[in-house]
């Protein structure tokens, strides 16, 4: 099937962090997008925050993707699909299924509605994680697009709910995906399925800059760990992770739409690796009483040896575009928390 151009694209999830941004790429590139958000406030949210493209914008609220025809409105003579909605509870102290029930639920109630109604579809492009490759973050891991976490399957499997919640997290990327191309495979479907995995996403806050409310993002997980007092050991002893631009995961979702090569394939991505010492360096330039962080080159150097690998490049290579460096999204992203908020952290 080949891949679209132009038409109508389904987006789930609508008002989160990263779908902000997806939709306004889409918008930008000229496509038309429906919408799903689980009541009518974030659906008024959404319209108003994209109102200078009214004529290309509808929503359609959807309270709870698991239940069977969820997204029997949502789906007709939609020409592509990017499936954010899940949940992200990385907290869970209850059995796995809280987690993994709905995300599977949710990807299997849009399959099933796309058999039903969606016949004019021709690419989805399904929005997993980094975490669905794999749990070990030891410097000798390599991670490409080949990788499956079957370590967390393996460890919910046997422990159930006294489970880290990380794993459980894990496995419902794991099991969604799975799902997701399980059914391609099983249903023998006409359209083309894509995978993106993003590593931990960093950009301005688009709802912060616009309401004033934050959505669940990095730029403010970080700022506890930027309170002045922080010491240098703690900064150091936070494991480095692997990053990417939300501007360029929305970028590499709609080339994944377009670019006819892309289907039937996964594509991680991520940009770098980034340190809390890095961010509290970059900070320091830019905003008054946060931690100061150590320039020193030699510690500074000693994270990367210190990460796994986290391959990003197939992404550039078949999707055609340059990653933003690590740095400048984290400026981007400091630069659009104000200062007072780092303050009263």
């Amino acid at each position: 099937m080949p891949a679209i151009t132009s038409g109508r694209v389904l987006v789930t999830g609508a008002n989160g962090f990263l779908a902000l941004y997806v939709i306004r790429a889409l918008l930008e590139q000229g496509f038309s997008v429906r919408f799903t958000v689980r009541s009518e406030g974030k659906a008024a949210f959404v319209r108003e925050f994209f109102a200078a493209h009214a004529d290309r914008l509808e929503g359609v609220i959807v309270e709870d993707m698991a239940v069977p025809g969820a997204y029997d409105a949502a789906v007709p003579d939609v020409d592509g699909i990017v499936h954010l909605a899940s949940p992200v509870d990385i907290t869970n102290p209850g059995p796995p299924e809280l987690v993994t029930r709905p995300a599977i639920g949710g990807v299997e109630n849009l399959l099933a509605s796309v058999q039903a109604h969606g016949d004019k579809l021709k690419r989805w492009v399904q929005i997993s994680s980094v975490a669905a490759l794999g749990a070990d973050l030891s410097p000798s891991a390599h991670y490409t697009e080949a990788n499956w976490n079957d370590a967390s399957l393996a460890v919910v499997a046997e422990l159930g709910a006294k489970a880290e919640p990380i794993h459980k997290y894990n496995a419902s990327k794991v099991l969604a995906e799975r799902a997701f191309w399980g059914w391609i495979e099983e249903k023998k479907v006409a359209w083309d399925g894509v995978a993106v995995l993003p590593s931990l996403i960093m950009a301005p806050d688009l709802q912060y800059a616009h309401s004033g409310t934050p959505t669940v993002g990095l730029s403010f997980g970080l700022i506890p760990l930027l309170r002045k007092g922080i010491t240098a050991a703690e900064l150091d002893d936070i494991m480095p992770w692997h990053t990417v631009d939300a501007r360029d995961v929305a970028h590499a979702v709609v080339t994944a739409l377009s670019t006819p090569e892309a289907g039937g394939e996964r594509f991680i991505a991520s940009s770098g690796v980034l340190a809390v010492n890095d961010v509290a360096l970059a900070a320091a330039q830019l905003l008054p009483n946060v931690a100061q962080g150590n320039a020193d080159p030699a510690l500074r150097g000693s994270f990367a040896s210190r990460s796994y690998v986290m391959d990003g490049s197939k992404a550039e290579r078949v999707l055609g575009f340059k990653y933003r460096p690590v740095h400048d999204t984290l400026v981007d992203t400091i630069t659009s928390v104000p200062a007072e908020i780092f303050a009263a952290a």
